[in-house]
């Protein structure tokens, strides 16, 4: 009876003992998944369209003036005849150390030995249409003067032999001058400058 009392305690010992591991390793496996499990972020996700754009830097457009006359150089060539016309090319060069703009039609009359005008200002010959030309340093626009032939008019219609022809730029007060020799007579014309020799 002893020996049968001392079996079944260690029965129920053994019994125990299995217990308590079998509860020791369900523990540790929990205890496992929860450290491998990764942390929820709680934090919305970001939408796209409610993201912030980087603002662009504005661009400061550079601003070209106007050529003044100070900084221009005015000379005139002979350049071809047609219909009873001679043809002068008038040349404005950019004599400056930054670029600058002319547009439109110069102002353009010859000028007497003494200084004095002679007949009318050139009118404006509308072949060409005015448009802005930028000039950089060293660079020339062109404009065409016609010189009608003296020889299709009357006695007193046309003027004595110029000295100097007188150019206002565009938008400027103060002329500038080059040598000239020809005649005014009726339907003396200018052309608006041009980037291009016409």
């Amino acid at each position: 009876m002893k020996k049968q009392a001392e079996n079944r305690q260690r029965v129920q010992l053994l019994i125990w003992c299995l217990v308590v591991l079998a509860v020791a390793v369900g523990v540790y496996l929990w205890y496992s998944r929860a450290v491998a499990a990764p942390a929820h972020n709680n934090s919305p996700s970001p939408n796209p369209s409610q993201q912030v754009s980087p603002q662009a830097t504005p661009q400061t457009a550079t601003t070209v003036s106007s050529c003044n006359t100070t900084h221009l150089a005015a000379s005139l060539a002979p350049a071809s005849s047609a219909a009873g016309t001679s043809y002068e090319t008038l040349t404005l060069t950019n004599t400056g150390s930054s670029a600058c703009t002319v547009m439109g039609y110069p102002g353009v009359s010859l000028l007497s030995e003494t200084g004095a005008q002679l007949g009318q200002p050139a009118t404006r010959d509308t072949v060409t249409s005015p448009g802005e030309i930028s000039l950089q340093p060293k660079q020339s626009a062109y404009s065409n003067v016609g010189f009608p032939d003296p020889g299709n008019f009357g006695s007193g219609q046309c003027s004595s032999p110029a000295l100097t022809i007188r150019i206002y730029p565009p938008d400027q007060t103060a002329a500038l001058t080059a040598p000239a020799s020809q005649q005014y007579c009726p339907g003396f014309a200018v052309t608006a400058l041009s980037s291009q020799l016409q």
